[in-house]
């Protein structure tokens, strides 16, 4: 096998169908790239149903790890919760307490 590009016939024999079958699978795989890097501990199902009680019951990333036994660190709820595009992160308005005058006045 030498720098031609051409390939004799001796050289196409000595090349095994597995080598051929594996290069084939590996270009045309679906994600088309190889499994590199760390595995993420969540899927896409989990990663969908952190979102959903952080939105509807106004819950702190702590609270929904453990709700729902996320074997994952809160960071990473948080980081879930930031990518994702339908939630945004608002702060409440500061108000004065309410006292006792302010009770009765809102009753009246």
């Amino acid at each position: 096998m030498g720098k031609e590009n051409d390939l004799t016939e001796r050289e196409k024999r000595q090349i095994e169908a597995s080598t051929i079958s594996k290069f084939v699978r590996k270009k045309y795989s679906e994600n088309g790239r190889q499994n590199c890097g760390r595995k993420e501990k969540l899927t896409a199902r989990a990663k969908r149903s952190t979102v959903t009680p952080g939105i509807k019951n106004n819950m702190s990333s702590q609270m929904i790890k453990t709700t729902l036994g996320l074997p994952v660190h809160k960071r990473t709820v948080l980081r879930v919760l930031a990518n994702d595009k339908n939630v945004k992160y608002a702060k409440y308005k500061k108000q004065p307490m309410l006292t006792k005058e302010h009770i009765q006045k809102r009753r009246e």
